[in-house]
């Protein structure tokens, strides 16, 4: 309601600004005496009542009224069918310090004015004959001298329109006041007009830009269509932009946007709220529009001109159909229903104004122009709002994708380092791989040389059964050799694919001393001690097949490295609870082997105290083994003092 009045408001000056200056003169028998009016409180007023009617006859001079008959006849009023005629008014006005003017608004017929025996303007040509009439509708201003009495003859033919006569008003002032009022008039029409065509034009070039916005383009078009109208009737705007525009062209515009009006208004409603309006009836109403304009361009205007009473029910149905859908969209409260309600409801009453004015039940001016003028601002409106969400929603989506980006800049940075690290891990594993598997070669290829060196002896048929024993000895060391390697080999594949097993509780003490008991013959053979210090009732929780596998190769290894009359010992530190050291009294290592041993890297092979080669895997697996279960490897030495080897298991203490 709010929306409504503020519209009325608007729109109040364009419609009725010049009303407060007019009032209406009621001719008699013919003659009006204005010398009593006073035309400076209202300045216009309009020439109605009787005016005295000559059928089938054009006159011009008061000597040639008094021979034929004369009927009243009120003004404004229309006739049908074909005739000429003449209407005559005896009008007497008052001293004034300028002339006064008469503006006859554009009327159906061709006529002319008469004024005391000249003829002061015309709108074509009227005559007794179609053949020799030239018809035109043009708003025509002509003075009339102040302080005097005048005859009037308006002489009218009409034979090309379905209504004669005079349909207009015919207003008088002074020559200043009506100036104003027609230039009013017309400077309401053209800003009307400007509005109407900058709207069409922004709307045409929304729906250019975005071909999805078919509410624009449908817009566009009504505009389009009213503005014509517009420019067709009342002053008939046109004729003042081009003076010479064709009789026939600027009829049938006017009949042609009053066709299109209500399809293309209906087509709006439709592409802004799809499904609202049928498409059935959407289709019956653009047939009714080109069937009647089928009839304007296949008939002349004396027979197309009756389409504008019959195309009344059609405009009526539109009209209902609009309120119709208007409140279906209220009750739905569909998007901008509100503001689209409210500038269709001023269209639709003054489309009701404007039917009633062609049916010349009331006596108004047309104002649907002014109608379309409220929906245009309305929709702009609803524009505005559009872009507005359209903006707020570019800004949200802008901050979402620059945090998006940002996020993702970070992540590729992320995943960027991380795949590097994990490049760098793959190739340090490529490479340890490659000196991995070259150990492994060399390695297996000195055991299986041995074999094969004694085999080929005992072929060439030895010399002494001691030789051959020596032989066969040493044969039994390197496939022992070559067995160790073998099953170290295959504890590291049961531990890097998948073997786990499951952590029991036992007594690391009972495990050691099982695994000393089973290499003391070696040890008592190379005179080298084997200690263990670890507490009988320490018991822990953790692979045992793992510690052992560990412990067995690291005293293995010891025995190898250690002088006779030396020892191993095998003890628990006090800082790290959950491990075990082994340390012996050999050779030791240097700086860079300690190192690569507690970064997980194979070493290369070194002669023990008795000559024997290690693999140079075993550190290197045993550490591998113990970090794929959270445990770890490391060692101390010096060359010339010993080594310690500190493991820790993972798993838990239980007691001890």
């Amino acid at each position: 309601m709010r929306l409504v009045l503020v519209l009325a408001f608007v729109l109040a000056p364009f419609n009725c600004g010049g009303n407060a200056n007019r009032a209406d003169a009621f001719a008699k028998d013919g003659a009006l005496d204005l010398t009593h009016h006073d035309f400076k409180l209202v300045p216009i007023i309009a020439l109605n009542g009787e005016w005295q009617f000559f059928s089938s006859a054009l006159v011009a001079t008061p000597a040639a009224a008094a021979q034929l008959n004369a009927v009243n006849r009120s003004v404004p009023q229309t006739w049908v069918g074909d005739g000429h005629g003449t209407y005559r008014l005896r009008v007497k006005l008052p001293p004034s310090a300028t002339d006064f003017s008469v503006h006859m608004q554009a009327q159906l017929s061709a006529y002319d004015v008469v004024v005391d025996g000249s003829v002061r303007a015309a709108s074509g040509q009227p005559a007794a004959s179609r053949a020799d009439t030239l018809p035109a509708t043009k708003p025509l201003t002509f003075n009339l001298r102040a302080g005097a009495e005048h005859e009037v003859f308006l002489r009218i033919a009409n034979y090309h329109h379905r209504k004669g006569g005079l349909f207009k008003k015919i207003l008088l002032g002074p020559a200043d006041a009506m100036a104003a009022e027609i230039d009013s008039m017309r400077l309401t029409d053209l800003l009307l007009a400007g509005v109407l065509l900058m709207a069409a034009a922004y709307h045409f070039f929304v729906y250019l830009f975005r071909r999805q916005n078919f509410p624009e383009l449908f817009f566009a078009a009504t505009c389009l269509a009213i503005l014509i109208r517009m420019l067709t009737t009342g002053e008939k705007t046109l004729l003042l932009l081009w003076p010479d525009a064709p009789f026939s062209f600027y009829t049938m515009a006017e009949y042609l946007s009053y066709f299109w009006g209500i399809p293309l208004a209906l087509s709006f409603f439709n592409s802004v709220y799809p499904e609202i309006v049928p498409r059935s009836i959407l289709r019956g109403f653009y047939a009714c529009a080109a069937i009647f304009s089928a009839v304007v361009f296949l008939t002349p205007l004396k027979i197309y001109s009756h389409t504008a009473y019959l195309y009344l029910p059609v405009m009526s149905a539109g009209v209902v159909l609009v309120f119709v859908v208007l409140l279906r969209v209220l009750w739905r409260r569909e998007k901008y229903s509100v503001l689209l309600s409210g500038g269709f409801f001023v269209l639709a009453i003054t489309l009701v104004n404007d039917t009633l004015n062609t049916l010349e039940i009331i006596r108004t001016v047309y104002l649907v122009q002014f109608g379309f003028l409220a929906v245009v601002l309305c929709y702009s409106a609803v524009l505005a709002r559009r872009f507005a969400e359209a903006l707020n929603n570019s800004e949200r989506a802008s901050g979402q994708l620059r945090e998006a980006n940002e996020s993702l800049e970070a992540r590729v940075q992320e995943r960027t380092s991380e795949l590097q690290k994990a490049k760098n891990i793959a190739e340090a594993a490529n490479r340890q791989k490659d000196y991995f598997l070259s150990l492994v070669s060399h390695d297996l290829r000195s055991p299986l040389s041995g074999i094969f060196g004694t085999l080929q002896i005992l072929q060439a048929n030895a010399s002494t059964e001691v030789t051959k024993k020596r032989m066969l000895e040493a044969s039994e060391r390197s496939a022992q050799r070559m067995l160790r390697i073998v099953d170290t080999l295959l504890q590291l594949h049961r531990v890097n694919y998948g073997e786990r097993r499951e952590h029991e509780e036992f007594f690391p003490s009972q495990v050691v001393a099982g695994l000393l008991l089973e290499i003391s013959d070696q040890a008592n053979d190379r005179q080298i001690r084997l200690i263990s210090k670890l507490a009988q009732d320490w018991q822990i929780r953790t692979n045992v097949h793992l510690f052992r596998h560990v412990v067995s190769n690291l005293v293995s290894n010891a025995l190898k490295f250690s002088p006779p009359g030396k020892a191993i010992t095998i003890f628990k530190p006090e800082e790290t609870p959950l491990s075990i050291c082994v340390r012996d009294e050999g050779v030791g290592m240097e700086a860079e082997k300690t190192e690569a041993i507690n970064r997980g890297q194979p070493i290369k092979p070194t002669a023990g105290v008795a000559s024997e080669l290690g693999s140079g895997l075993a550190l290197a697996i045993c550490r591998e083994m113990l970090a794929n279960g959270g445990g770890s490897l490391t060692v101390t030495s010096e060359p010339g003092k010993g080594s310690t080897f500190t493991v820790v298991f993972p798993g838990n203490i239980v007691a001890g």
